[in-house]
């Protein structure tokens, strides 16, 4: 993770937003789903079939964890 990376997940923690990874039961989920690039620019998803703008060496998916129920 850059430190751009780690700023923007920073700034955006008391949202929700954190990188997405197993999620624990079938009441978990994660909404509002984007891309982190390297340069801390975020790019949200748009739809299910959503093709980003760009592919870089060390992106990632992050999104809003979520507990239903």
């Amino acid at each position: 993770m850059t430190a751009a990376q780690k700023q923007w997940l920073d700034d955006h923690r008391a949202e929700g937003y954190r990188p997405m990874g197993h999620t624990p039961g079938a009441q978990a989920k994660y909404i509002k789903i984007g891309m982190l690039y390297p340069d801390g620019a975020f790019e949200r998803r748009q739809s299910p079939n959503w093709r980003y703008s760009r592919t870089e060496a060390g992106m990632f998916e992050c999104g809003l964890f979520v507990m239903e129920g």
